[in-house]
């Protein structure tokens, strides 16, 4: 059989949305494998998804190693999912790397505790407390009150990623992506209010 890239002497993994190695799943999974891995390895030298660019050179193998697993694991299982819908392979394969950064790389979402900030001596020891226990229930409402998808969002707004790169990344339009981002903020919001936090109370702060 032949290896899945004999016939592409030109490697271009940003443009076809369906790269040859998925149609070898059922067939040639070992071909399948290295066609993927050729890929990935292939993606992140010509794109480089934001989280993961940030760490370290060691972590990023950890990562890379482990995105090749999990769209291996289960007879490709995540990879069955996906769908060919006009967009290209290493948009949705850029998403898959961003989850799996994140989760290997928490974003914190709150500024590093107050008692750190030694520029704001003029907080008092009681304000401080407060703000660190609403940065506690502000990390408790994003692992528990949104969904995976929203808690991506989220950790990526707070990367500092402008809502137009988060569009991007997911291949949606500003408009939409800024009404879910506006629709999470109210959400995280309203729970730390229900919290008996504002977060108001603290912007003019910082």
């Amino acid at each position: 059989m032949n290896h899945p890239h004999q016939n592409e002497p030109e490697f271009h993994p940003l443009q076809d949305p369906w790269p040859p190695f998925l149609d070898l799943l059922e067939t040639d999974p070992p071909a399948a494998q290295d066609g993927l891995w050729r890929f990935l390895c292939a993606m992140l030298q010509t794109r480089h998804p934001r989280v993961y660019r940030s760490c370290t050179r060691e972590l990023q193998e950890e990562i890379r190693h482990a995105v090749f697993v999990h769209l291996c694991e289960n007879h490709f299982a995540r990879l069955r999912g996906y769908a060919n819908r006009g967009r290209s392979f290493a948009g949705w394969l850029a998403v898959v790397v961003h989850h799996k950064a994140v989760d290997m790389l928490p974003a914190p979402v709150m500024p590093p505790p107050v008692e750190d900030q030694t520029a704001n001596d003029d907080l008092s020891s009681e304000t401080r407390i407060l703000i660190a226990q609403m940065a506690d229930r502000l990390n408790h409402h994003i692992e528990n009150s949104l969904t995976p998808d929203q808690r991506l969002l989220a950790r990526l707004a707070a990367e500092g990623l402008r809502p137009r790169e988060i569009a991007g990344l997911f291949e949606r339009d500003n408009v939409s992506l800024g009404n879910e981002l506006a629709y999470i903020r109210k959400k995280l919001r309203r729970l730390l209010k229900e919290d008996g936090f504002d977060p108001d109370d603290y912007s003019d702060r910082e």
